[in-house]
């Protein structure tokens, strides 16, 4: 684990190296990614002054860079190990940092809050064994119907059955998107 954190370390520090040195045209996809792991620091504050409309815009916006920054990727050949792993980690950032306090509004939460820390821990040890996770589609239907939960848990005084149906579909994929990775992954390295 010592060693997946220290090669981490070492490419992110190529990565902003790259950026001081101009080349940032090459960096946008790894820009948007990170952002969302910056994006507590703008989210709970602005959840702490009740802010609400506002922090579901922000929160939009961010979850739009879940999109956009795998396209921009894909589209300019720009695709890359490290970028697979920033977006994995910033993926789990930005969710585990905004179910905490929806936890505190919607107590049922704390499931989804679970499943993404397990998903993460499966991730986690599949990469200490060598293993790259990959996105799949499940996964990124997981993460766009977790986002609009947490989007709909945000909103002021919206209708708690509405919020209650989307949880449920949400944990449902991230029970589905668990244990594909405990197939996918786990299953594959103990037969190495």
């Amino acid at each position: 684990m010592k060693k997946l954190v220290n090669d981490f370390l070492r490419d992110f520090i190529k990565q902003v190296n790259d950026i001081k040195r101009g080349n940032v045209k090459e960096q946008i996809p790894n820009i948007l990614t990170f952002s969302r792991a910056l994006s507590p620091f703008i989210i709970i504050p602005l959840l702490i002054f009740e802010k609400y409309m506002l922090t579901v815009i922000v929160l939009m916006i961010f979850a739009i860079t879940d999109f956009l920054d795998g396209k921009i990727a894909r589209k300019n050949n720009l695709v890359s190990n490290f970028g697979k792993k920033l977006d994995a980690c910033c993926d789990k950032v930005f969710a585990i940092s905004l179910i905490i306090p929806a936890t505190l509004k919607f107590k049922m939460l704390i499931f989804s809050l679970l499943l993404e820390l397990s998903i993460s821990f499966v991730n986690l040890y599949s990469a200490s064994r060598g293993m790259m996770p990959k996105s799949s589609t499940l996964g990124k239907i997981k993460t766009w119907c977790l986002s609009i939960t947490l989007v709909l848990v945000y909103l002021p005084e919206f209708n708690s059955n509405i919020i209650f149906f989307s949880l449920a579909l949400t944990l449902l994929f991230q029970i589905a998107t668990f244990i594909n990775y405990i197939f996918i992954n786990l299953l594959k390295a103990k037969k190495k």
